[in-house]
């Protein structure tokens, strides 16, 4: 059994791959043409996304930064004492 589930599992991604281009090329479809077509729109989304991941992490580093120099600490404790609050 775990032979039969290694085996599919090893070829099931190139069976796929091979499938697709084959399946489309025998209904007509102009494969390179979609191809093109699908990778420009995918580069597009993967630019929209990772731009604004990008915009995110610089903002995780900034507040890392600012964590690890103590100021939210030195804050923190001002704020306790302030309110009068100890923890």
């Amino acid at each position: 059994m775990l032979y039969l589930i290694n085996l599919v599992s090893t070829w099931a991604i190139p069976v796929i791959l091979a499938f697709i281009p084959l399946y489309a090329y025998a209904k007509k479809v102009p494969v390179y043409d979609s191809f093109v077509d699908g990778a420009k729109d995918g580069f597009s989304t993967y630019h929209q996304y990772h731009s604004s991941s990008r915009r995110h992490d610089g903002g995780y580093q900034h507040f890392s930064s600012v964590r690890r120099s103590g100021l939210l600490d030195i804050l923190g404790n001002a704020m306790d004492q302030k309110l009068g609050r100890t923890w």
